[in-house]
This record gives structure tokens, sequence and C-alpha cells, in this order.
């Protein structure tokens, strides 16, 4: 029993063995922002971005991604209206889906790709590019919010993205005297989702190893019999 137990033990090493986080902070940062107009019709324009291909993480994960936004001014409250800039998003170079989130929410491909609507859908995945999202707070307070996102690289031998590319992440902002500035941010290079606000991370499955483990694992606690012996009684 001893032995059975070790080389159970044994087989299951190789899957319960620390591993380095796969999250990278701060990958991007805001690279462009202006105000336009005056008084009431102040509006501001930012842009939240890699600033073209970067490396990040201990995996040396490519990414390339942005997103922008307006922030506009209502008179009667004065209230900060914050959108994407769909004029900006929409032309063609990196591309990203952004969903509005609150902490602790999970970011997969469930919650950020192939909805039927979301803070901004690029052409990630199905070549359509649309902005319906928006939020709004007091003009003259200091608030923050996350969002949730989903990014690839194309395969430009396709005009497709390939599955692997694809990474998830979350971003905090705060608005603040009619812009938006970023707290802080997440990335899983390891391709899996990630929770909203920390560190947690939900891995991709190896169906493939972990099959291999199992059988390795049942073909040491199947007992062997002599020939015309009867399995042992269930208790």
């Amino acid at each position: 029993m001893k032995t059975v137990a070790f080389a159970l033990f044994a087989c299951l090493v190789p899957f319960c063995g620390a591993k380095a986080s796969p999250v990278a902070w701060d990958v991007f940062q805001l690279t462009s922002s202006e105000f336009r107009g005056t008084g009431a019709d102040r509006t501001w324009f930012g842009t939240f971005s890699t600033g073209g291909e970067k490396t990040v993480g201990e995996a040396g994960v490519v990414v390339d991604f942005y997103v922008s936004f307006v922030v506009a001014r209502t008179a009667t409250p004065a209230t900060a209206v914050i959108s994407p800039d769909t004029d900006l998003l929409e032309l063609d170079g990196p591309e990203s889906n952004w969903i509005l989130a609150a902490e602790g929410d999970l970011v997969d491909e469930s919650t950020s790709r192939h909805l039927d609507s979301c803070f901004f859908h690029a052409g990630l995945d199905d070549g359509t590019y649309s902005g319906s999202g928006s939020v709004e707070f007091p003009y003259g307070e200091t608030c923050m919010f996350y969002m949730g996102f989903a990014t690839g690289t194309a395969d430009w031998d396709t005009g497709e993205h390939a599955s692997k590319n694809i990474f998830y992440g979350w971003a905090q902002f705060e608005y603040a005297s009619g812009k938006l500035s970023l707290v802080r941010s997440a990335l899983n290079t390891a391709g899996g989702g990630i929770y909203v606000g920390t560190d947690r991370v939900v891995p991709v499955p190896e169906p493939a190893a972990g099959a291999l483990a199992l059988l390795g694992c049942a073909l040491l606690l199947r007992r062997r019999r002599r020939p015309g012996e009867a399995a042992a009684p269930v208790r």
C-alpha cells in the first residue's frame, strides 16, 4: 500500500508544483489626451495603450492594444458621461473588447467576447466594431471604476485571431476634474481568465496532460490479482 501511495504522489507532484504568477501588472498607460471646447462644452479625449507591441510577463507574451475615451459634460445636472471614442477605435489596428466590471468579476471568454453589447466591441470576434457602453459620475467628484478586457494579436496570414493569442485582463480608472487616469491594470499572460481587482487567475486546462496523469494513477491503484482470484468485496 505504501508503494502505491508513493507512486500516486509521484504522479501528482508535477501538477502541484509551485509556478510563477502569470499576471503582468500595469502593461499599458495614458499615451495621449486633450481637452476640446470650453466651459460646459469642454470635452476630454484620451487614449490608453501599450504604445505599440510590448513584451510582458516572465513568458515574454507580446501584446498590442488600446482603448480611447470621451468624457463629455451634461449641464443639468452637471454630470460626466464617459463613453468610448468610436471614431478612433474603429480605425484598423490593435483590437480589444472592453466591458464595465465590478471588483471580483471574472473576465474570460464567456464574459468579454461574443456579446450582444459591451462598452466597446472590436473586430476580435466577428470583424464588427461598436461602442454602446457608458458610465456617469457627478462632474465635480472623484470616482473610480473597473473595466475588463480581452485582447488578441491577429494572425496576419489568415486575417483571423488564433485563440492561443487571446489574453484577458482588467483595469481600474479614476475620473477627476473632467478627465481619466489609470490607477492599476493586470493581464493574465497564460491566456486564462482573471478576477477583476486581483491577481487571481483561472488557468487554461491542459486535458492531454491531465488525462495521462489520471491514467497513470488508475493503473498504479489497480490491484493485481492472481489468475482465478475473485475481486475484493466492496465494503
